[in-house]
């Protein structure tokens, strides 16, 4: 908001010069430009000033401007519309476990790799190293099933099972302090159970 004050020169029909003689800074070249697009009835050549009265308003039009008025000021006024909010919330790690699963299938090992976000660290994302899927490439938003909740976890991976299938698998946990103990169900309906332990810093290496 402010006013600026323009120095305007005309040539008898255009102007020729407009220059901003004071206002602020940010507003100072719009009311020059806008200056510069005006045309007269034909006259004797002048310099006069104009002041373009920059204020936020309240009503349904975005911009409306309004010249020349009694003062021989230009008043624009403006809606102010909120800047949108974009929350973005980083990933922290949650560390790497090896999990031991048991079921009718056999048991097998995977390593998982939590991570937690959102803004109460509800969003729950899960790496499986060394497992990839070409199918599941394209859809690693897997991450809209899996949640977080203080320390229960509940998330779905395609597993490779012992006896060959590739199943779709739905796993749930409570992890406390270096372990997590739970239970999962495939596809299939076959159930069974799963706890891990965190691979610690030295065990990576």
């Amino acid at each position: 908001m402010g006013d600026v004050v323009v120095r305007i020169t005309t040539d008898g029909q255009s102007v020729v010069d407009a220059l901003a003689e004071s206002g602020p800074p940010l507003l100072r070249k719009a009311s020059e430009d806008n200056a510069k697009t005006w045309k007269f009835e034909p006259h004797t050549p002048a310099t006069f000033h104009v002041t373009f009265r920059y204020k936020l308003s309240s009503s349904d039009a975005a911009v409306a401007s309004s010249f020349p008025n009694p003062s021989g000021n230009v008043e624009i006024s403006v809606v102010a519309l909120p800047a949108p909010l974009i929350v973005d919330y980083a990933w922290g790690e949650l560390g790497k476990w090896k999990a031991e699963l048991r079921s009718p299938h056999g048991s097998f090992s995977k390593v998982f790799e939590f991570l937690e976000s959102g803004p109460n660290g509800e969003w729950l994302r899960v790496e499986n190293p060394g497992w990839r899927d070409e199918e599941d490439d394209n859809k690693r938003d897997d991450d809209e099933f899996s949640r977080k909740d203080g320390n229960f976890l509940i998330f779905s991976m395609k597993l490779a099972e012992p006896d060959g299938k590739s199943l779709e698998t739905y796993l749930t946990g409570k992890m406390s302090g270096d372990k997590i103990v739970g239970t999962f169900v495939d596809e299939s309906g076959v159930r069974g159970t799963w706890n891990a332990t965190r691979i610690r810093e030295s065990e990576k290496k």
